[in-house]
């Protein structure tokens, strides 16, 4: 046997080093392997969804404060500098890097950290962005899902509602029926979850429901009681409660019905922390929930039930952020520390709850920060600021409605050249040729006709009345006489609207305004100051009003000014 040979120590090192190299490549492909089912397992839409790790709001920017102030909605970092120049009739809390945003002109769009609109402003409604998705909703259309780059990526047709995403799923809700009420039609839905590709994932099974915290999903059920699903949609805590809170810190507060009912705060599998110490139990933030006792005074209790800070007055107790929670004492706000300490506030009529150390203060007229002392970091320079425990926006509807049928039977009403056959200018002699003549009475200076005549699926016309600068009829020798020439100021359409047409009453009012302004090639403009909507447009010698009012939609044409009639000999016109 010929003796081994030794490599040399250099050839050693080249060995070793192809070994290392050898070694490392697998590692490579085992991990390149590992990574892309990681990421295969992870884009599919049938893949289970994981509870999130990270608290409530990880995705929220509190750094840019959305202020307002003379010139509209603006940002401001804590120390009160204005970082995005007030200019928007609306904003909110950037997440996701956007912040959702409304036009002067009511549109909504998203703009970035520095101002600049990435998402154009054309849409009606818009939620916040989570897990890079918001849902949106164009004039007339149904809740879209978009990412942050503004592309489309699923839309829901079928869906009354939609909310942002939590953990990973959106709610929303599909029409079961309708229910007429004195006070308008009301909807009865059901609740269901969709995940980020818009496959459902949870079907709408569920009278009511909530976003998911801490891998829960509050539902309730047709008996009307509360229980809590996973992220697959199983019921792992039944529905057995009057009332439910959603989880928060793995703790949620339910009522407990039946002949002694009580309020108790359970964990994530449903067993009993504490129960019947208290009347109320306020979402736990860090370890501690407001709560209220028998006596209705206010204090704060660990998970254990135990009072941690005792009843001191308080006739409100807000969480604690940071070891601050805003309350107050008759009739004065304070701030107290985790401890108990408490520091007093000073000409404050309003306090909102703390974030990044800082709390949105009100005076009588203005607003400003506050830190946890109750001292003034930025005082009275705006006129509103929003907290992110007052967020708004979490939601969309559905604004589809085919007002077609309306649409070109009004187009038939309302023409170029005539008025409900009534050719202009519209004199009262012209009343003879009107749609309604077997319909009209005449009182005072109005010629109406009470109608309640369908005018398409769920629309009635109410009411057609023409209003004339004078009284129209004269009462002489025995008999009224009536002033044929007489112009008329102006002639309105009163419109009922039932069922789901009442629920969508603003899409059909937007509906026909589009066809008011296509069909006389005019713009109408909006009156920001009307409560509901309310356009106006001008065509040559008249204008023409459309708005939303509690029970239907009004349209009204008024006319430029013409000569009053000459007075003639009246001759009697029978028009009742």
């Amino acid at each position: 046997m010929e003796p081994q040979k030794l490599d040399s120590p250099q050839q050693a090192v080249t060995k070793k080093r192809k070994s290392i190299l050898i070694l490392l490549s697998v590692v490579t492909i085992l991990l390149a392997a590992a990574g892309g089912f990681y990421w295969h397992y992870k884009s599919r839409t049938d893949a289970p969804p994981v509870a999130s790790e990270k608290p409530m709001g990880a995705d929220l920017d509190t750094s840019r404060i959305p202020v307002l102030t003379e010139e509209g909605w603006g940002f401001a970092d804590q120390e009160g500098n204005l970082l995005i120049a007030p200019q928007f009739s609306d904003a909110d809390f950037f997440h996701n890097g956007l912040a959702r945003v409304q036009t002067q002109d009511m549109k909504t769009g998203y703009i970035n950290t520095s101002g600049e609109m990435v998402i154009e402003a054309r849409y009606t409604q818009g939620t916040h962005f989570a897990f890079g998705r918001a849902f949106v909703v164009e004039e007339g259309g149904c809740p879209v899902c978009i990412n942050t780059q503004g592309e489309k990526v699923f839309e829901l047709p079928e869906a009354e509602e939609a909310y942002q995403f939590a953990e990973g799923l959106a709610r929303f809700a599909i029409l079961d029926t309708l229910k007429e009420s004195p006070h308008g039609a009301s909807r009865v839905m059901h609740y269901g979850y969709v995940d980020l590709h818009g496959k459902q994932a949870i079907s709408p099974a569920f009278s009511d429901a909530g976003d998911f915290r801490n891998g829960r999903g509050r539902v309730k059920n047709s008996q009307g009681l509360y229980g809590f699903i996973d992220l697959h949609g199983k019921m792992v805590i039944p529905c057995e409660y009057t009332e439910a809170s959603d989880f928060s810190e793995n703790c949620a507060t339910v009522t407990i019905g039946g002949d002694n009912p009580h309020t108790a705060v359970i964990d994530l599998e449903g067993n009993i922390l504490h129960e019947g110490t208290f009347e109320k139990v306020m979402p736990y933030h860090e370890g501690m929930a407001a709560v209220q006792l028998p006596n209705k005074q206010w204090g704060y209790a660990d998970k254990n039930g135990q009072t941690v800070i005792k009843p001191q007055n308080l006739v409100s107790a807000g969480e604690f952020h940071n070891g601050i929670a805003v309350i107050k004492r008759n009739r004065s706000w304070e701030t107290m520390t985790s401890a108990g300490e408490i520091f007093p506030l000073k000409q404050v009529n309003k306090v909102s709850e703390f974030f990044n150390h800082i709390a949105i203060a009100h005076t009588d007229t203005l607003c400003g920060f506050i830190n946890a002392a109750g001292e003034w970091v930025v005082n009275g320079k705006f006129l509103q600021a929003k907290s992110p425990a007052g967020q708004e926006c979490s939601r969309v509807e559905n604004e589809f409605y085919d007002a077609s049928e309306f649409l070109a039977e009004f187009s038939e009403h309302l023409t170029a050249t005539s008025l409900e056959g009534m050719e202009y200018p519209l004199l009262f002699s012209s009343l003879s040729n009107c749609t309604f003549i077997n319909e009209m009475k005449i009182h005072g200076r109005l010629a109406y006709a009470s109608l309640n005549t369908p005018f398409a699926e769920n629309i009635t016309l109410k009411y057609f009345t023409c209003n004339f600068p004078s009284s129209i009829q004269n009462y002489s020798d025995g008999q009224y006489t009536t002033n044929h020439g007489l112009p008329a100021e102006s002639v309105e359409w009163s419109f009922a609207l039932t069922h789901l047409a009442q629920i969508r009453i603003t899409s059909i009012a937007m509906a026909l305004i589009r066809q008011i302004e296509k069909n006389f090639n005019i713009e109408m403009s909006r009156d920001m100051n009307y409560n509901g909507t309310c356009y106006t447009g001008y065509r040559g010698d008249w204008e023409i009003t459309i708005k939303t009012t509690y029970e239907g939609i009004l349209v009204t044409v008024f006319f430029g000014e013409q000569p009053l009639a000459i007075e003639e000999p009246m001759e009697y016109f029978d028009v009742a």
